[in-house]
């Protein structure tokens, strides 16, 4: 992600606080960010310039679109 950022410093898909908000939304409980539950959770996540793939360990995938 660091990468990506450093690329396409205004692309609203590798803001920090938007993965954090998408994060929250479908992988914490609660929709409360929780960075324990995001390490233990994911696998990996994928930044497309039109979706994100969030790749969990149990083998779900989650797809979001813009």
């Amino acid at each position: 992600m660091e990468k990506g950022r450093d690329k396409c410093i205004d692309s609203p898909t590798l803001r920090k606080e938007y993965i954090k908000e998408v994060l929250s939304k479908f992988v914490c409980e609660r929709g409360i960010y929780d960075e324990e539950i995001v390490r233990e959770k994911i696998d990996r996540i994928l930044v497309f310039s039109q979706h994100i793939d969030i790749y969990c360990d149990n083998g779900r995938e989650i797809v979001i679109e813009f």
